[in-house]
């Protein structure tokens, strides 16, 4: 009485490898089922699902100065004073971004005389406000003024360029130099158009330039002023 369900257990197991040879073809239901009947396994259906992930990586902007306290030293009126001012700048954003400056809180002047009103004999005279429309309004001849450009051949941009900077600031050659004074409010200065990402930071070096009137009231002045980066 063993014997032929021995065989025919056996006969199913030949059946199922057949279909498995073929193509792997599923098994029919009653197969299934002797095969659960003689050997005591379970054949289970399997499904699959899919997830999909995303992520958006935001715009990172970072801005650092090699010196944030400036100081021009004893000035005489009628001898311009001049100092450097190196900025590193990052962007992950690959078309490139600008860079901004505005006076801080003074709309009469940058550099006042500590402990006085702001008026027009204390306080040292700012060029005039920086404006970017078109090819801006730097000037040669700044005058006994604060002022302020951006030096070209000191500035490495890697993958970016700036289109506007020797329109806008002429050449380092220091006949050929334009300042303008720094604006009351925020204002485009350099736009860095990038070619492809860069990973490295970009260096923006700036030339502040600082003469008084003859008539300028001695003592000690300050002020301040913010750079910011923006993306295009």
């Amino acid at each position: 009485m063993g014997k032929p369900k021995i065989l025919a257990g056996v006969l199913i197991v030949a059946i199922i490898l057949a279909f498995v040879y073929v193509g792997n073809l599923p098994l029919p239901m009653n197969l299934e089922n002797k095969v659960s009947d003689y050997f005591g396994l379970t054949v289970q259906a399997a499904t699959t699902s899919g997830v999909a992930l995303s992520a958006t990586v935001s715009t990172v902007l970072t801005v650092s100065v090699d010196n944030d306290t400036n100081n021009f030293g004893n000035l005489t009126p009628g001898t311009p004073k001049y100092y450097q001012l190196s900025a590193s700048l990052f962007s992950n954003n690959d078309i490139g971004y600008n860079i901004r400056v505005n006076r801080n809180n003074n709309p009469t002047s940058t550099l006042t005389l500590g402990g006085l009103p702001t008026t027009a004999t204390n306080t040292i005279p700012d060029a005039t406000s920086w404006d970017s429309t078109g090819d801006g309004n730097a000037t040669t001849t700044p005058g006994a003024t604060l002022s302020f450009r951006v030096r070209k051949t000191e500035s490495t941009q890697g993958t970016c360029y700036d289109s506007t900077e020797e329109t806008w600031w002429g050449s380092d050659n220091p006949i050929l130099s334009k300042y303008a004074g720094f604006p009351t409010s925020t204002t485009n200065i350099i736009n860095f158009n990038c070619t492809s990402y860069q990973s490295a930071t970009t260096t923006a070096v700036y030339w502040y330039r600082l003469d008084a009137p003859a008539n300028q009231y001695t003592g000690d002045y300050s002020g301040g002023i913010t750079y910011t980066i923006t993306a295009n």
